[in-house]
């Protein structure tokens, strides 16, 4: 399996388990697996692209995850500024729900996260 099917594999589990998460009542669990969903939709993409991540890594860093625009020459530059806002409001989310241990994380928040999580995904043509 090349190195970008086996991104858009662990894209696809990433947001399986991010749903059995919420299901379960583990909603940190889920925001956090829902950003590594598009975090590897990304990384994907970013190698389809060229990008050549640090010899010592397989993907970029997430600041490079966030600022998708001129790293993916497959959609427009408006299309990928919509997406780079949905990762940055996903990522804020994983790290009040990673790092944050007074942060409230509820259902409604899960869902949030899911819902932008399925959104990027669609755009990277995952889902």
């Amino acid at each position: 399996m090349s190195n970008i099917n086996a991104w858009k594999k662990l894209s696809r589990d990433d947001e399986r388990s991010a749903q059995k998460l919420k299901d379960a009542g583990y909603l940190r669990g889920c925001i956090s697996r829902a950003y590594y969903a598009v975090y590897s939709a990304a990384t994907m993409h970013m190698l389809a692209s060229g990008y050549i991540p640090d010899a010592r890594k397989e993907g970029p860093p997430h600041g490079e995850v966030l600022n998708l625009v001129g790293r993916i020459d497959s959609i427009s530059r408006e299309r990928l500024e919509m997406i780079s806002g949905k990762i940055r409001i996903l990522y804020r989310m994983r790290l009040d729900a990673d790092y944050f241990a007074n942060k409230n994380v509820d259902a409604r928040m899960a869902g949030t996260g899911l819902t932008i999580c399925r959104s990027v995904l669609k755009e990277f043509s995952i889902l």
